[in-house]
């Protein structure tokens, strides 16, 4: 009852068989080890009616939660206990009144709410005159359900203690709408609600313009400043309809009966209820519910029902209806002229009439010339015939009247079944491989064409009808990659002929690329193209794409080392070309392909610097293939000069090249003072035998 379930539940148990009926409800309980949670303090909403009133009980936390219900004062034994988390009690008069408490309670806690005084329900709602509001206010009660109409005002009824400070908040399901203090006087309202919401001077809140959306429960605070009081909460549980509208009813003329319906365009949750004119004076002539099946009266006596549709905020009512309307003539809307269609089969031709207007339309077919008597008149709208040879064709006309009208299809004839059509043209083939452990499956189809035949033919072509399979599929056994044959597959009709692609059977036998460079570990099916692929549920496929587009060539790759203190990770990478796989290899070469390492990087142990190794990384595509420089793995042992001994290499070499440059300049200003003294010497006679001797500054 907890679950607010009314009608029958199953409960199952665990570890038994559970017996149950077509349409009822199943709880699987199941009671988790784990200790509930504590209950919270329950609070009470009262529901308000006419004859009775409804108080609910609710604990906002805690599990395997149970409800009870008690008077105060209380009576002193178990029966004036109610179990459940409703109680419907009828209100009592305003001398007695009583109040109950609710307790909510599981295995780990119980908490028992606040008392409520069944008086809430009688407690004369304030005026509202005082506010200068003229339209409909409803004065919301604390603690009860209240029922609103779309666009009404409701009045939050406040009342803190005279002469003191208080702070009010005010929420719909935890989200803040208004805060207000007695101090500051002007509210801080949400923006949301800016135009509908505001504060009177007593703390009272007014909301306008109610709509649908506002429907749930309003939670406002007063905290007292200037004294140390506790907090009062007061909730308040709205309930927002739109008013219904007056309904309209639709009768269902059947022969046995008649079966009438009522719906109102506007309304929310609305209950629908019939009565007949004049009323029967006793609620047994109220019928409950939105249609109503009746067995019509004799036409002497005809009796008018009406439909009332209403809701918590309003009640409207339909026009009367009679039964007799389902017994007056209606006009007959004249036929329109029918159509013809034959459906041609093997042995016979079905032949259907159809008349898009019209009531009450029959059907008969007459053979042109007409035969001149009514044996010839078949009545239906459809008619099965067996055609004659076409040496006397016949034709036939369709006539459809109804008793205001009637109408004459075009003449028909039978010969339009044996007219022979032209066949569409078929469309290039294509074929498809089923490649099996024994044998291939090719599979051709043109997705165009009518009356398509298929057939199979080697290349290079046998020369003879015996290498032609005729056939949209054919199964072969495989040959050898040595003697690999290709096949193609022709399509065609009376009117066209077409051939597909050739496909080679080695498509079967084509080794799958490897998935190694895409980083995968586990189990790849690369599918192929034009072949049927077979994949393991879980697996991966991959589909190879192969653009016809000319590859570019792979350049010249580069290694980088990224050198850590257990291992070295070498990276290899090629800045063109397209489809590239790396691979690595020591130098010199180890002569065989247990050295040769695959993928774009390669992580190694250093060996000692006495035994120092080069490898090189060479980049591939289908079309090139390129190779790196070596790289030494003692390139990360060599100590690296810190930056700044560069500084006075660089001085150096500066000074040597200038002492350089002026010992240059120095041996040319010699050579020129030279040459200039040998001009100033004066030419000199010497005769034989003379001596002579030179004097060198």
């Amino acid at each position: 009852y907890q679950f607010g379930w009314t009608e029958e539940t199953v409960v199952a148990a665990a570890g038994s068989t559970t017996k149950v009926t077509v349409g009822e409800r199943v709880l699987f309980p199941v009671s988790p080890e784990t200790n509930p949670k504590p209950v919270s303090k329950p609070n009470i909403t009262a529901e308000c009616l006419r004859d009775n009133i409804t108080l609910s009980c609710f604990s906002s936390q805690g599990s395997e939660v149970t409800y009870s219900w008690e008077t105060l004062p209380p009576c002193g034994n178990d029966s004036c206990v109610h179990l459940g988390q409703k109680m419907e009690i009828p209100p009592l008069p305003p001398s007695e009144p009583t109040s109950y408490v609710c307790a909510a309670q599981n295995p780990v806690s119980r908490a028992t709410s606040d008392p409520v005084d069944l008086g809430v329900c009688s407690i004369p709602l304030p005026p509202v005159s005082q506010f200068g509001w003229t339209e409909e206010t409803v004065v919301a009660a604390a603690g009860s359900i209240t029922k609103v109409t779309v666009g009404e005002r409701v009045l939050f009824t406040v009342s803190p203690e005279t002469n003191q400070s208080v702070i009010i908040d005010m929420s719909f399901y935890n989200f803040g709408i208004l805060s207000w203090s007695s101090r500051l006087k002007d509210p801080d309202i949400h923006d949301l609600y800016k135009d509908r919401v505001g504060i009177m001077e007593d703390g009272s809140i007014y909301m306008n313009n109610m709509q649908l959306s506002d429907s749930g429960l309003y939670h406002i605070m007063t905290q007292y400043i200037s004294e140390n009081k506790p907090e009062k909460h007061s909730r308040f549980h709205l309930q927002v309809f739109e008013p219904v509208s007056k309904p309209s009813i639709t009768a269902k003329c059947l022969r046995d009966n008649i079966t009438l319906s009522c719906f109102s365009s506007q309304g929310s949750e609305v209950t629908y209820s019939w009565e007949t004119l004049p009323p029967c004076g006793n609620d047994s002539c109220v019928h409950l519910g939105q249609t109503m099946e009746i067995h019509p009266l004799p036409p002497s006596e005809s009796t008018s029902y009406v439909c009332a549709a209403q809701n918590p905020v309003s009640r409207a009512t339909s026009d009367p209806i009679d039964l007799g309307v389902c017994s007056t003539p209606r006009p007959t809307e004249p036929v329109s002229k029918p159509n013809i269609t034959a459906e041609c089969l093997k042995d016979n031709i079905t032949l259907s009439c159809f008349s898009s207007q019209g009531s009450e339309v029959t059907y008969s077919w007459e053979t042109l010339p007409p035969c001149g008597n009514d044996s010839c008149v078949h009545l239906g709208q459809t008619m099965e015939i067996h055609p004659l040879p076409p040496s006397e064709p016949t034709s036939y006309v369709c006539a459809a009247q109804n008793p205001a009208s009637r109408a004459t299809s075009d003449p028909i004839d039978l010969g339009v079944c044996s007219t022979p059509r032209s066949p569409e043209p078929v469309s290039k083939p294509s074929i498809t491989a089923e490649c099996l452990r024994d044998n291939i499956t090719l599979s051709c189809f043109s997705s165009q064409g009518s009356e398509v035949t298929y057939s199979w033919e080697t290349l290079p072509p046998c020369g003879n009808d015996s290498c032609v399979h005729l056939g949209q599929t054919m199964e072969i056994h495989p040959l050898p990659p040595s003697e690999s044959t290709s096949y193609v597959c022709a399509a065609q009709n009376p009117v066209s002929r077409a051939t597909s692609d050739p496909i080679d059977l080695g498509v079967c036998s084509t080794p799958r690329p490897p998935v190694y460079q895409f980083g995968w570990t586990e189990e790849t099916v690369v599918a192929a193209a034009g072949s049927t692929t077979k994949v393991t549920v879980g697996e991966r496929v991959l589909f190879p794409v192969s653009p016809e587009t000319n590859q570019k060539p792979v350049s010249k790759p580069s290694i980088t080392a990224k050198c850590l203190r257990d291992n070295i990770t070498l990276s290899c990478f090629s800045s063109q070309g397209s489809e590239v796989t790396y691979s690595w290899e020591t130098l010199p070469p180890c002569g065989n392909d247990s050295c040769v390492h695959l993928g774009q990087t390669m992580e190694i142990h250093p060996l000692p610097p006495s035994e120092s190794t080069s490898y090189v990384c060479a980049a591939q595509n289908p079309v090139s293939r390129a190779t790196s420089d070596p790289v030494d793995l003692g390139v990360c042992s060599i100590p690296q000069p810190p930056g700044r001994t560069w500084v006075p290499i660089l001085c150096s070499l500066s000074a040597t090249l200038c002492l350089i440059g002026i010992v240059i300049i120095l041996c040319k200003i010699k050579k020129s003072e030279d040459r200039e003294k040998a001009k100033s010497w004066n030419q000199v006679v010497i005769n034989q035998g003379e001596t002579i001797k030179f004097s060198i500054d």
